[in-house]
């Protein structure tokens, strides 16, 4: 039987792996090593590096889900901000898959990957058309690149965090609402 306790310790060098060095720049050897473990303790866990890397995407949209579906209202402003808080929290792991998204030779498709595990729940299959998939996937673009790029942005250009994160979070709740026009709840 596996032990939990080895696979959440490969998960969370894998992590620290792709926050450092990016999802190409990681190897094997180093999340094993990270881990303090063998590689070959850590394929009787995960196959390769993208099984690890879609376990831990699947670990942060579980987390995000769940903290919604605890958090959820009538009220679309609170769902908006909750909803954003929780990409926020799992920032560091859906900003890797934004990068591999954008790779020429990607295999992957991270961020593409989440979205369609997210759009696989059966309370959410069946609010889904066209419109609101692809305004959903470029509210979780948006969302990552701004949380995982706005210090360096606001740094570069002299732009204040705060009036950054404001203008932000305007644009996101319009896109926020348009995918509740078009019947979709996140």
């Amino acid at each position: 039987m596996k032990d939990n306790a080895k696979r959440d310790m490969i998960l969370k060098a894998a992590k620290e792996c792709f926050r450092d060095k990016g999802y190409y720049g990681s190897g094997i050897d180093e999340i094993a090593k990270r881990a303090g473990i063998t590689k070959s303790l850590l394929y009787y866990y995960f196959k390769s590096k993208d099984d690890i890397f879609i376990a831990l995407l699947e670990e942060s949209l579980d987390r995000i889900l769940n903290r919604l579906n605890e958090s959820y209202s009538s009220d679309i402003k609170k769902n908006f901000e909750s909803l954003l808080e929780n990409i926020r929290s799992e920032s560091d792991v859906l900003s890797v898959g934004l990068v591999d998204l954008f790779m020429e030779d990607n295999k992957t498709d991270m961020i593409l990957k989440l979205s369609k595990l997210n759009f696989s729940d059966s309370q959410l299959k069946a609010q889904i058309n066209e419109k609101n998939i692809f305004l959903y996937v470029m509210f979780i673009i948006r969302a990552v690149c701004f949380f995982s790029l706005s210090k360096k942005v606001c740094s570069h250009f002299g732009i204040a965090e705060d009036r950054a994160e404001e203008l932000n979070k305007e644009e996101l709740f319009l896109l926020y609402k348009k995918i509740h026009n078009f019947g979709g709840k996140l």
